[in-house]
């Protein structure tokens, strides 16, 4: 058997969308160095795609070193209702930097008195913004349950949507 050809080439992911129909589609930028590589296989096959590829994937971070695997997060039991959502949210890296973009003034608020990570930041902005003391009353307060969908839970929805972030339900 022959050796198979293997070449290393940098990507940048663009994005990914989900059809029923076709399955997941992932969209990668290839440096100009690298586009011939896929020039050349389509061209061989008369510029029709469809070729199959073995890959390996390590993200590369700013100083151009391998981005070590974090670990996921150790929550236990998670609560129901609007409450277990939040509480999803605000250990969610995506959603702690949604909502400090979403609310800049309680953010720098809370990172100017505060020694607590991203996870704490956003539970004090879900709090603040709802005027709750714990997320709890999510499920048993009224206004606080409107406040959350208003001014959280939709607009955050829809930017996942946007952002390609596979929506899991809650």
């Amino acid at each position: 058997m022959a050796t198979p050809k293997a070449k290393g080439i940098e990507l940048m992911l663009c994005g990914w969308r989900k059809s029923h129909t076709t399955g997941m589609v992932v969209s990668f930028l290839v440096t100009p160095e690298d586009e011939s590589y896929f020039e050349d296989a389509t061209a061989k096959k008369g510029k029709i795609a469809g070729q199959r590829y073995m890959a390996a994937f390590v993200e590369i971070g700013p100083d151009e070193q391998p981005v070590p695997e974090e670990k996921p997060k150790a929550h236990g039991h998670f609560p129901e209702g609007l409450c277990g959502l939040a509480v999803k949210w605000c250990a969610d890296d995506h959603f702690q930097a949604w909502v400090c973009d979403a609310f800049p003034d309680l953010a720098q608020k809370y990172a100017d008195g505060s020694q607590k990570g991203p996870e704490d930041q956003a539970k004090y902005i879900v709090c603040n913004v709802c005027r709750i003391s714990s997320r709890k009353d999510l499920d048993t307060n009224t206004a606080a349950k409107e406040a959350f969908v208003k001014h959280i839970k939709d607009p955050y929805s829809a930017q996942r949507e946007e952002d390609g972030v596979d929506a899991v339900p809650f």
